[in-house]
């Protein structure tokens, strides 16, 4: 079985990037003289000669940087950056910051060990600086929602704005995922003003939200491929498989189906006869194909991004093209597909019946879901790692995020690692067809049906 690798995951769960609080250019100061350098006089003192150069303009002490990661749909990590500079401006009005240290942190901002030193950074007299760290860093897995070590190398182009902030743009790459970071921004402001909100471009607009269709919008849809399909402003395509006996006077279930990072619609169904598996099952699958865009195919780490605008346009369009009953609305898939399975489990649970991330996990803040929503949760056991990342911590962390909550749960450690066998389908389908949304009792609580595996059991 063709192995469908995956994920991103670089370091996060989202919540930050809101509407930013403070603006790198607009940062009030409680406390002027918080960062001058220590033993510093207040003022210059009484008889200095006419001419001697002013305290130097250059950032010191510690700085909150937002990071906005363009690859992975712009999600925004915290960092904490550590600035020494020189005392004075040199004649032309440039300078040095003699000492940058970078540290990861958290969305509480706690703060790592260094991860990198630059010395005698060079700034130019319109304030304008390169911070390249020549060796690759180590985000440590405390640090990212993976639980994994993350390696990347990284370049801050900015400018100084003032003594309280700077900005740029960000490039490099994250190694451990082949990631280039071309696009990606940051923005500085002094560490004792962190607060939820913090800017991460020099604009401190923060991310935009998305324009979705309306129902007077959508294309006609029909069985097979749906290629050209308008959401967010990118031209999508998906598969749509009708059962045969596919009738307009009744109602069916949905089900959506997501492939792996570098996948595609006909890499999910190999080895499994989808057409069929839709006429036995009576479902309509939705297969789409994510985008190639310098990052993941799925964009997971976010709460708003494309790929959640393209679900909402797909589901907003195929309502109007076929008979959908809002009751069976189902998602699934293997990896990267996985994961947003877990992204739209969390930000679009109230719409689902059930789940059954493959391989997945939820990357984004749990929200915790008013309604119940069964999962159906398949992984390979401790070798189901893929670019490094440990898929069987983050199956353990969904399961106890959906067990906390009192969601109903069924745990499939099939023990084969990274991997998506065909066979799954039938039981994974089977598992749609019985959990309509707000269905009483559990069917599944006292035993699982016949056709489930060995490995699968309720919990």
């Amino acid at each position: 079985m063709k192995k469908l690798m995956i994920l991103f995951a670089i370091a996060a769960l989202a919540a930050c990037g809101d509407d930013p609080a403070t603006s790198p250019t607009d940062s009030p100061n409680n406390d002027p003289n918080n960062n001058e350098p220590e033993g510093e006089p207040e003022g210059e003192p009484e008889g200095e000669p006419e001419g001697e150069p002013e305290a130097s303009p250059l950032p010191e002490g510690l700085f909150l940087v937002g990071l906005q990661i363009a690859p992975v749909g712009g999600l925004v990590r915290p960092f904490q950056l550590e600035v020494e500079s020189v005392g004075a401006e040199t004649p032309d009005g440039s300078g040095v910051l003699t000492s940058v240290v970078l540290r990861a942190a958290k969305d509480d901002f706690e703060v790592s060990e260094p991860m990198g030193t630059l010395t005698d950074v060079a700034v130019d007299a319109e304030g304008n600086f390169v911070a390249a760290f020549p060796e690759p860093l180590t985000l440590p897995g405390a640090f990212s929602p993976t639980g994994s070590d993350v390696i990347f190398q990284i370049a801050l182009q900015g400018k100084i704005q003032s003594k309280e902030a700077f900005c740029g743009d960000v490039t490099g790459e994250i190694t451990t995922f082949e990631f280039d970071l071309m696009g990606s921004t940051f923005a500085a402001i002094p560490w004792e003003q962190r607060a939820e909100g913090y800017p991460s471009d020099c604009s401190g607009d923060g991310p935009v939200e998305i324009a979705r269709l309306t129902p007077e919008q959508c294309p006609n849809l029909a069985p097979g491929l749906n290629g050209g399909f308008p959401s967010a402003e990118r031209q999508r395509q998906f598969e749509v498989i009708l059962p045969a006996d596919y009738d307009e006077g009744q109602s069916w279930p949905l089900i959506f189906i997501f492939h792996g990072l570098g996948g595609t619609i006909e890499d999910i169904q190999i080895d499994a006869d989808f057409q069929a598996l839709a006429d036995a099952r009576g479902q309509i699958l939705v297969v789409p194909q994510g985008l190639d865009e310098g990052g993941l195919n799925w964009e997971v780490a976010t709460p708003e991004n494309k790929d959640l605008a393209f679900f909402d346009d797909m589901l907003t369009c195929l309502k109007e093209s076929f008979n959908i009953d809002e009751d069976k609305i189902h998602a699934t898939g293997m990896s990267n597909g996985g994961l947003m399975t877990g992204l739209l489990t969390a930000v679009r649970g109230e719409l689902l019946a059930s789940v059954a991330p493959i391989s997945g996990g939820i990357l984004v803040a749990w929200p915790g879901l008013d309604n119940k929503l069964p999962a159906l949760v398949i992984w390979g056991g401790p070798e189901d790692l893929a670019f490094e990342q440990n898929f069987d911590a983050f199956a353990d962390a969904m399961i106890g995020n959906f067990s906390e909550d009192g969601h109903f749960v069924v745990a499939c450690d099939h023990g084969l690692g990274h991997e998506l066998e065909a066979s799954f389908w039938d039981w994974i389908l089977l598992f749609f067809n019985d959990h309509p949304r707000g269905l009483n009792p559990e069917p599944y609580a006292a035993a699982l049906p016949d056709l489930f595996p060995e490995f699968c059991s309720p919990l």
